[in-house]
């Protein structure tokens, strides 16, 4: 009943309003686009729309004698024989009419044709004058046809594509050359863009100098040519490349290396339209010195303005495309800056001044010089974005199609994030904003002196038939008929589908006004629906509470075993034993896993004789005092605890994995090769964005180094090499095996060995190949060192996915860095971050660092004693082939569980969204990061505090680009090796060397995981737990009153729109 009530209310509110809209308009008794219409001719609302268009205005056909004078320009074409390139096209078409309506006595025109689409060319030339532009030529020059031919032939073809018989016919007949045909797509590919706007021209020149009674050629070009410069002139530049060297280029390379290599070869100029464009002036300039020839660039040609008929046009560049998506209701937003000027020109406006520019040339050129003619109209008439297509819509309100899905509603902005916001349509119009971003924020300058001294040469006769004076042009006027032409002429919608168009559209005003109300009614719904529940109750007994248990015994710290003697004979596990009297040497001890792994070594392997860790002194730290360091950690309270007396069997050793010899000292070296039989390498730099040459001497290098140690040990037993399992993520699918790699280290080295650091990161991209960071590469290039070069060593590889917190030793949620999941639950936790680009449904692959360093131990066991193959064996630990966990469920149980245990740093209240769409994503982290950031650092420069906020988001910002790669792929690894290590284990080892990824428990996990971030990495003592939650209290309550004033403001905006609706309409 409920529903039905609201479908009825919903049902009365549409009527209520239809009859408002319906009042208002009898009332008003104005042009109003939504009354309906019976009679489109005679409406006391509307113009006649042919009329409008000047379809009622043409002139009556009559003969014209071939005594008759016409003006100069007229009799320049008298007996003329042209050849027209691109005659199929825009502009081509309204030459032809043109010349064949305005010169009675021009002899013949030839346009060059090219077979299409299955249509032969007669076909295609009997399309062309199917056309609605040709509708005034027939009616006032019926006799028309007999001058028009089509000539078979090719653009990108050597010789134009023409037979013998056509070439020769054009020798010996014509006289005036129009050269227009181009491919103008800006994504073109470079190959195909260059045959036909390079050497189509230079083929048309070659043809040219062989024409008996050339008089003049006319190569139509684009004002953009040289768009890399604000400013152009009537003038030739030095193109960025020699077109004869991009020739040999395309001659010589396949497409897809072409398309690899487009963006340098173009530079600065934003396309291969642009590039071409330019490279064919400076084929003219060079190859064309002899003939008589001019260059035509206009600017942004649209519609007609005024001849044949206003309003045409065939095609949807430009600013086209944006009137006739905006008035379909297809498209509501564009990425551009609508205070600049745009300079477009009605087509034939340009055609005029070309005919004019070309019998300007034929008759009177004076010198050497190839003149350049820009027809543009921003000088004289400039116009603005924002004045053009406000000029649009009042006038295109009254002529609305019947193919529109939705009421006009369309805003332009120069701002990338609101644009993201808005930007809710298709694939194809981001690909048209991509290929035009370069031109939406520019302004440039052009000028057309010469186009503008031409006019004021022509004879008054001229002027009137081959108008192009800018200084008459009325954008007013245009637009009148401009969004009508569009719906006449290019969407082909019949006049006579008016009245049912303007019914249709009065029902989607309605319909677009009553969306408004229901998009804000759900926005105020969602808004008013998130508030969760909080722990309100302040605590003063943060040990004995009944809401909280101890948070010490929860993390393991009240658990402790009591320290104890262990004799020399008692015997251990097998792994126990494997350790006895064993010296272990650690790169990579001073790291996340190495800590671990030391810990784990000295607390369970009583007998162990001695650990050396590779140590390079930092921040002014020797290496005695960083070893120092390590031990201060919280991660060894357990050891200190249980084995007092660990502390002489650690000792640092001064060395560096990124330097030749691994840095050690010839002592050092000696000591090692004397007395160590285990070694574990996990030094490594695991900065995603690390430059290659630092990444390549530590990774790479540092393996080879330490490959070359151990091969002198005397009584090696097994080397473990810590790799990742992310080594070969250009696969999807990884199994425990060696990848060919995609480059061969040694080549690799001998580049970075010859290169300075700023040319090596220009080149990293190319080096990389489809790795998606230098982490990864390094990382599968010291696999592959291992392959050809540690055969003959007793060696195994391992591989851990994502390395979290602790599970459950020594203590529970103990990680030291904010790499990964961590880092988000972090920010998530302390208020800083509500929002992160990521497919939360995706299976993230982690695996938390005990279990690591168990399976590591393990497994370096196993290769010591039971190697049986040449193979070197490889180790996945992974968790997402047994316990797979989805991002959106890490996140809400880390959530459930973290929100016991709030931090004192806390700055909000808790209130994370992760998506991965890139327009909702934007919308949050504009009104959750960017907003509150600049307005938070703001407050805190105004108290004189350090401004951080903005400085957070911008490295958040940077680490979401280095991680996009990972944000929306889901990998799977085989693991096969390690699950059947596990059933090999004695049942001793398994209990102190656990990592059955069987037993794992995510919400077990995650019972501790906020508390120990908060404890181990935030460093925020637990005493200060009731003042945090106190805290966390008040900005609950300020969460809460924000999420109250956002539903206000959002409802008032909502009545706002409402109360002005009703205004409008009468009722108020």
């Amino acid at each position: 009943m409920k529903n039905m009530s609201m479908i009825l209310l919903g049902l009365k509110f549409y009527n209520m309003a239809l009859d408002l809209h319906r009042k208002y308009i009898e009332k008003k008794q104005d042009s109003a686009p939504l009354a309906p219409i019976k009679d489109i001719i005679n409406s006391k609302y509307y113009l006649d729309p042919l009329e409008l268009l000047g379809e009622r205005s043409f002139d009556e056909p009559r003969e014209v004698n071939e005594s008759e004078i016409g003006s100069p320009i007229q009799e320049f074409f008298r007996d003329a024989v042209v050849f027209l390139t691109g005659g199929t096209g825009f502009m081509g078409k309204v030459l032809v009419e043109k010349l064949l309506r305005t010169c009675p006595h021009i002899k013949h025109i030839y346009l060059l044709i090219r077979s299409k689409k299955g249509k032969n060319v007669d076909q295609r030339l009997e399309d062309i004058f199917e056309d609605r532009l040709f509708k005034r030529l027939k009616h006032e020059v019926p006799k028309y046809y007999h001058k028009v031919s089509g000539v078979a032939g090719d653009c990108s073809l050597p010789g134009l594509g023409l037979s013998v018989s056509s070439r020769n016919t054009l020798i010996n007949e014509v006289n005036i050359i129009f050269h227009g045909a181009a491919t103008v797509r800006f994504d073109e590919h470079i190959r195909v863009a260059m045959n036909i706007n390079v050497s189509g021209t230079r083929e048309l020149i070659s043809l040219a100098r062989n024409i008996t009674n050339l008089k003049v050629i006319a190569h139509i070009s684009t004002a953009f040519s040289n768009c890399n410069r604000m400013h152009i002139d009537e003038q030739f530049y030095d193109p960025i490349a020699d077109y004869n060297d991009v020739l040999k280029l395309i001659s010589s390379t396949d497409d897809e290396t072409l398309h690899s290599m487009t963006s340098k070869i173009i530079g600065d100029l934003p396309n291969t339209y642009s590039f071409t464009k330019s490279l064919a002036e400076d084929a003219i300039r060079r190859e064309a010195q002899d003939l008589p020839i001019l260059v035509f660039r206009p600017t942004v040609v649209v519609g007609t303005y005024r001849e044949p008929v206003r309003g045409w046009i065939d095609n949807v560049y430009g600013p086209t495309g944006i009137i006739v998506g905006a008035g379909t209701g297809v498209l509501h937003t564009y990425y551009l800056d609508s205070n600049i000027v745009t300079d477009i020109i009605p087509v034939d406006i340009v055609v005029n001044a070309l005919i004019c520019a070309t019998h300007r040339t034929a008759t009177n050129r004076k010198c050497d010089e190839i003149p350049i003619y820009t027809c543009s109209s921003s000088i004289q008439k400039p116009i603005r974005w924002k004045e053009f297509m406000e000029l649009n819509k009042r006038h295109g309100m009254y002529w609305p199609t019947i193919r529109a899905i939705w009421y006009y509603s369309f805003w332009i902005t120069k701002n990338p994030i609101v644009y993201a916001l808005l930007m809710n349509i298709y694939k194809k119009i981001d690909k048209v904003r991509d290929i035009l971003a370069y031109f939406a924020d520019k302004e440039w300058t052009f000028t057309n002196d010469r186009v503008l001294a031409l006019w004021d040469t022509l004879d008054s006769q001229d002027k009137e038939l081959f108008n192009f004076d800018i200084h008459q042009l009325s954008w007013d006027y245009f637009c009148q008929a401009h969004c009508l032409g569009l719906r006449v002429y290019l969407v082909k919608d019949d006049i006579h589908t008016l009245p049912e168009a303007r019914k249709k559209w009065e029902k989607l005003y309605i319909a677009h006004n009553i969306m408004l109300l229901i998009v804000f009614g759900i926005m105020l719904y969602c808004i008013w629906s998130i508030q969760d529940s909080a722990p309100l109750v302040p605590i003063k007994d943060i040990i004995n509470s009944k809401y909280y248990l101890d948070p010490l015994e929860l993390l393991g710290e009240r658990s402790f075993n009591e320290p104890r003697e262990i004799d020399a004979s008692e015997i251990g596990s097998p792994i126990q034993e494997f350790f006895r009297d064993a010296v272990v040497f650690l790169t990579g001890g001073t790291g996340f896993m190495g800590k671990v792994l030391v810990e784990k070594l000295l607390r369970t392997c009583p007998h162990i004789k001695h650990i050396y860790l590779l140590i390079r002194s930092k921040k002014g730290k020797n290496v005695d005092q960083r070893l120092e360091d390590i031990f201060e950690d919280r991660l060894f309270k357990r050891l200190k605890h249980e084995v007092p007396k660990y502390y002489h069997k650690v000792s640092g050793v001064a060395g560096d994995c990124s330097l030749p010899g691994l840095g050690l000292s010839v002592s050092s070296r000696n000591t090692l090769i004397n007395e160590v039989n285990i070694i574990f390498h996990g030094a490594a730099t695991v900065r995603f964005d690390e430059h290659i040459r630092v990444a390549m001497n530590i990774n790479v290098s540092g393996t080879r180094e330490l490959l070359n140690l151990a091969r002198k040990i005397t009584n090696l037993k097994v080397m473990a090499h810590v790799s990742t399992a992310y080594s070969n993520c250009n696969r999807l699918h990884v199994e425990e095996k060696f990848y060919d790699p995609i480059a061969d280290y040694e080549d690799i080295l001998k580049l970075i060995s010859s290169k300075d650091d700023q040319t090596l990161q220009d080149m990293t991209k190319e080096i990389i190949g489809d790795l998606p960071n230098t982490y990864a590469f390094t990382k599968s290039l010291a696999e592959d060192v291992i392959r050809r070069e540690a055969q003959d060593l007793p060696i195994l590889v391992f591989r851990p996915t994502v390395v979290i917190a602790t599970y459950r030793e020594p203590v529970r949620g103990w990680i030291d860095n904010v790499y990964g999941p961590t880092g988000l639950i972090v920010g998530a936790g302390t208020g800083v971050l509500h929002t992160y680009f990521g497919d939360s449904n995706m299976v993230t692959d982690m695996i938390p660092v005990d279990m690591v360093v168990n399976a590591l131990i393990c497994s370096t066991k196993e290769t010591a004693t039971n190697k049986k193959t040449e193979e070197i064996p490889i180790y996945t630990c992974s968790s997402a082939g047994q316990k797979p966990i989805r991002w959106i469920d890490f996140i809400e149980m880390n959530r459930r569980h973290g929100i016991y245990w709030p931090t004192i740093r806390a700055i909000w209240y808790y209130s994370f969204m992760a998506t991965n769409n890139p327009y909702f994503y934007a919308l949050l982290n504009f009104c959750f990061h960017i907003i509150p950031g600049y307005l938070l650092d703001t407050l805190a420069v105004i108290v004189g505090q350090k401004p951080i906020l903005m400085k957070i988001y911008k490295k958040i910002d940077k680490v979401r680009d280095i991680l996009a790669y990972f944000s929306d792929k889901e990998w799977t690894f085989t693991n096969d090796r390690l699950l059947a290590l596990w059933n090999t284990l004695d049942s001793q080892d398994q209990d102190i060397f656990n990592f059955d990824i069987n037993q794992l428990s995510w919400e077990y996990f995650s019972q501790a995981h906020c508390l120990g971030l908060r404890v181990y990495l935030v460093k925020d003592d637990i005493h200060t737990l009731p003042a945090a939650r106190k805290k966390w209290e008040k900005l609950y309550i300020a969460h809460i009153g924000l999420l109250v004033f956002i539903y206000a403001f959002l409802l008032y905006c909502a009545w706002t729109i409402t109360y002005l609706f009703l205004k409008l309409t009468g009722f108020v």
